[in-house]
């Protein structure tokens, strides 16, 4: 049985951890995916908690190529013990594998994190950087692919060793059963491996052979036939003597061949590691050859037990140690003369005759007898060193070769430092100009310095700075500023060094108080990296903080070269309006001149100005001059095509430019900018997606806050409105006209005159309207027509609203309706929907009133103006009921109007004389009252026939004799037909 069917079996009997970590090692990489699968689910149910067993599973799976079942197993080893290292460094090599880089590196980096720092760990992590790009740009599969090409599958665990099993032991095969007197002899397994070469046999040693044999020597060996394979030393002194049934006979030695039988008929051994298989013998030979030492009873028994048994052999007379050779006649004589002493006893032991060994030493040609005469000594001739001075030559070349080839690598080394110097150089003026284009060639120059300088510190500083400038610059989001930060932490580069990575990292992922946090730690150490100060103004930027410039302005003060420094500052002053933004902006033109974005910075100026003049034509952008401006400067050239679009008259183009400008952002004062610029155009849904834009970059941005408020304004949604501006300083012109809004449509009087005292209506035109909406509320003092139709311009704030109130009030619909239909998209306001349901009313579509005033009141705030033009057009409909429940439902919203309300609802119905004795308790309000107010109190007092109507008509009629509720209310007292 093999050892591995042994080991299975045992496992299934008992599949404890020992076992079945042996066959995970065992199993790794082998093709038996249903026995793998077996072994990991039996382990999955056992072992889950046992970190080890799980890991060798992960490990076997992943050696077999079962990936996602390594993945798996390799999770579950993790959640054992999750500061273990092992399953994250495999678990990402089996991610690598499928192809999941970006996964593959954050588990490496895990392992790296968790102590697991040898060379194999940090070269998958190396690899899954690189895979990173490739997964991006091409997919998954390609990276599995190409991994699967470049590096195979090897065993991550060795297999451990098996106990020896029967199956793997020599087989032994047994020969038949002779008749006769031969045994059967065992036939061991024969090896494939070719014989050593044997010199040949020859006379002289053959003699010298069996002459050692005879004197007992320890490298007595016997002596082989002529032609015939040599056993070897180690075969012929330590091969035990093999039986006639394939064992060994007593562990002796095996002795020489019987007398009488040829060198030649003896049985060559198959090759020089095994001994000669014995030739068959007579039963009387074997007896002498099984015979055992004389002991002390001087006799002895041998039985061979084998499958076919032979006949008991007989005992058989002692024979001494020392036999003499066969191929030896004459030492055979010689031992056999009667009488001759051929040995000698020494020390209880046998020794041979001295005349005896000379006779065989001269016989064998070793030893001559005849001496004739003395050799004289010859001392030896003196030799010349052959060679000695060629050696020198050679020696001296060599040296030469060396310390020339080693001054040539000195050379090489300096020649390529040189170049890696020069290349970041270049690097760095290419990182200055801070464009797309000049960022991508810089990419092709650091390969080049990496090849040149692996560990050059200045190029990874670089390096770091590409990816830093990469987010700023690129459209599309980095990858590497982590492995940039981990090459300079390699590299023991100072912490300063490393503080641009560190917030350029909180900066892609959108946590800019955690860089906020970074930069108060690195503030001290790195505020002379004009680099750092640049990515600190981005965060600020980013955050709406007007110290962005400052750091703008520092970073160009430390290196005046930097461009997308001296760009940023530029449009920030600009945006923000502050007194120096002129110097600023003037400075960076001449650095500039007439690039890319020395353009869109004259785009800029030129579209925060009154825009009265002609854009020049050297500020002029073309397509191929936008895509190379910086990812932070893009929306500028497209919120100037929408403004000169809208100029033309391309409504739709310029909302479809403005809008693309508005997604380009890449702060929330350019936000904030473009929303006010779709405020003014009269499209607040756009310059709602704005404000939101702008609080995603920054949520506590005043400028957002209030762009967000505005648009609230805009569409009466003044509780949205006055919640987005809460805890802000109401003196703020800005704050102070959302407040102003909301007086004026809550019929709030004084404070709309506390608030157009803060406007600054001197300095802001767009405020106008809301100044003076103190004196239409109260219907004191009414602009001119002409004045009127530039409120109602998509420009002016609230102005639009406050213009058509004037117009009904005087009771010129003719110009109200006209106003209403330049509206546009701006009438689908909750605001203009009450003004237009007025309008209908007057008009005399009572249902269209209604269902305007309806959905005033569903889109928008419940407002006083708003239900009680609701409340009118309902009377005019005849529906009673409806307008005495609307009064019912917001009493407090109504105040004091709810009581001459309802008196008004029940003059209408089969109520008159209750709403007369509830008109009887009200008293009138004031000449100093919002005019919807007299004019509601005087339509009741008309209604119910109180005696204090004519009184309460008479100055309406005169001032607003047009005006159709002032009318209704004349003609039921008798002052009009």
């Amino acid at each position: 049985m093999r050892a591995l069917d042994e080991l299975l079996n045992k496992w299934r009997k008992n599949p404890d951890a020992q076992l079945t970590l042996a066959l995970c090692s065992h199993l790794g990489g082998s093709e038996q995916e249903d026995l793998i699968r077996e072994i990991g689910v039996a382990a999955e149910t056992w072992h889950r908690r046992d970190l080890k067993v799980m890991l060798g599973v992960g490990r076997m799976y992943l050696d077999s190529g079962l990936l996602s079942e390594a993945q798996a197993a390799l999770v579950a080893a993790g959640k054992v013990d999750p500061n273990e290292s092992s399953p994250y460094r495999y678990l990402g090599e089996v991610l690598l594998r499928r192809g999941d880089a970006a996964r593959s590196e954050k588990v490496l980096a895990r392992a790296i994190e968790l102590g697991r720092t040898d060379d194999e760990t940090k070269l998958w992590h190396d690899r899954a950087l690189v895979y990173m790009g490739l997964q991006k740009r091409v997919g998954a599969e390609a990276v599995a692919e190409e991994l699967g090409r470049t590096l195979p599958r090897t065993n991550s665990i060795p297999a451990p060793a098996l106990p020896r099993s029967n199956d793997l032991d020599v087989d032994q095969e047994q020969v038949s059963t002779q008749r006769g007197a031969n045994a059967d002899v065992a036939k061991p397994r024969i090896s494939s491996l070719p014989p050593p070469p044997v010199p040949p046999r020859t006379a002289t040693n053959a003699v010298a052979s069996a002459a050692a044999q005879q004197l007992g020597h320890p490298s007595a060996r016997p002596v082989a036939a002529a032609g015939a394979p040599h056993p070897g030393p180690q075969a012929a002194r330590a091969r035990p003597l093999p039986s006639p049934h394939g064992g060994t006979l007593m562990g002796l030695p095996a002795p020489p061949p019987p007398a009488g039988m040829p060198f030649a008929q003896q049985p060559a051994p198959l090759f020089a590691h095994e001994a000669p298989v014995p030739a068959p013998r007579t039963a009387q030979e074997s007896a002498l050859i099984l015979a055992p030492p004389v002991a002390a009873t001087g006799q002895a028994q041998a039985q061979v037990r084998v499958n076919n048994p032979l006949p008991q052999i007989p005992q058989a007379p002692a024979v001494p140690k020392f036999a003499p050779p066969p191929a030896a006649p004459r030492a055979a004589e010689l031992w056999a003369q009667p009488g001759g002493a051929a040995t000698q006893q020494q020390g209880g032991h046998e020794m041979p005759d001295a005349d005896l060994v000379m006779q065989q030493l001269a016989s064998a040609g070793v030893y001559d007898t005849q001496v004739t005469s003395s050799v004289p000594w010859e001392a030896p001739r003196k030799q010349r060193p052959r060679g000695l001075l060629f050696l020198m030559v050679a020696l001296g070349l060599v040296l030469a070769g060396g310390f020339g080839f080693h001054q040539y690598q000195i050379m090489v080394r300096e020649r390529e430092l040189a170049e890696a110097q020069s290349l970041c150089d270049e690097v760095n003026a290419l990182l200055c100009q801070g464009t797309p284009q000049s960022l991508q060639a810089s990419e092709a120059k650091f390969k080049r310095i990496f090849e040149l300088d692996s560990t050059n510190q200045r190029a990874a500083v670089l390096w770091l700075r590409n990816r830093a400038l990469a987010a700023l610059v690129l459209d599309q989001e980095p990858s590497g500023i982590a492995g940039a930060i981990n090459r300079l932490e390699v590299l023991k580069a100072p912490a300063e060094q490393i503080a641009v990575g560190r917030v350029a990292s909180s900066l892609i992922e959108g946590d800019l108080p955690g860089a906020a946090a970074t930069m108060g730690k690195f503030d001290a150490t790195a505020s002379g990296d004009a680099f750092y100060q640049l990515v600190s103004g981005v965060v600020l930027d980013r955050a709406g903080d007007a110290a962005a410039l400052v750091r703008y302005r520092k970073a160009v003060e430390i290196e005046p070269k930097l461009t997308l420094a001296q760009v940023l500052a530029a449009q920030l002053a600009l945006l923000q309006r502050v007194p120096e933004s002129k110097a600023v902006l003037d400075t960076a033109k001449a650095q500039l001149g007439n690039s890319p974005a020395g353009k869109a910075l004259a785009e800029l100026e030129w579209d925060l100005g009154a825009r009265d003049t002609e854009l020049p034509s050297s500020a002029v952008l073309s397509s191929a001059e936008s895509q190379a401006l910086p990812r932070l400067l893009r929306a500028v050239p497209l919120a100037t095509t929408a403004l000169q679009q809208l100029a033309q008259g391309s409504s739709e183009a310029g909302v479809n430019s403005l809008t693309g400008a508005i997604h380009a952002a890449g702060s929330p004062q350019v936000c904030t900018w473009l929303g006010f610029l779709a405020l003014d155009i009269g499209k607040p849904e756009l310059a709602r997606s704005a404000a939101l834009q702008a609080m995603r970059f920054s949520a506590v941005y005043s400028g957002a806050r209030i762009l967000a408020a505005r648009v609230a304004v805009s569409g009466a949604r003044l509780d949205e409105a006055k919640k987005a501006i809460e805890g802000m300083d109401p003196s703020d012109p800005d704050v102070a006209v959302v407040h102003a809004a909301a007086a004026y449509e809550g019929l709030d009087a004084s404070t709309l005159e506390d608030m157009g005292s803060r406007l600054d209506a001197g300095k802001r035109p767009n405020v106008a309207a809301l100044a003076g909406g103190v004196t239409i509320i109260l219907g004191k003092k009414y602009p001119s027509a002409e004045t009127l139709q530039k409120w109602a311009s998509p420009s002016m704030i609230y102005g639009d609203v406050i213009a058509l109130d004037a117009l009904l009030d005087k009771g010129d619909l003719n110009a109200a309706q006209k106003v209403m239909v330049a509206l546009g998209d701006r009438a689908n306001t909750p605001a203009m929907a009450v003004r237009h349901a007025r309008l209908l009313r007057y008009q005399g579509k009572v249902k269209d009133a209604v269902n305007s005033a309806d959905s005033a009141l569903r889109d928008g705030a419940p407002t006083q103006r708003a239900l009680i033009e609701s409340v009118y057009a309902l009377i005019e409909a005849s529906n009673t009921g409806s307008a005495k429940d609307l009064i019912t439902r917001y009493p407090a919203v109504l105040g004091t109007s709810a009581s001459w309300l309802a008196a008004l609802v029940d003059s209408k119905g089969s109520n008159a004389h209750r709403a007369k004795t509830s008109v009887a308790a009200l008293e009138p309000f004031p000449s100093d009252a919002p005019l919807i107010l007299r004019v509601l109190a005087a339509r009741t007092l008309a209604s119910v026939a109180d005696r204090r109507a004519k009184g309460g008509v008479a100055p309406l009629m005169r001032a607003f004799g047009k005006n159709p509720d002032v009318v209704v209310a004349a003609k039921a007292v008798g002052l009009a037909r």
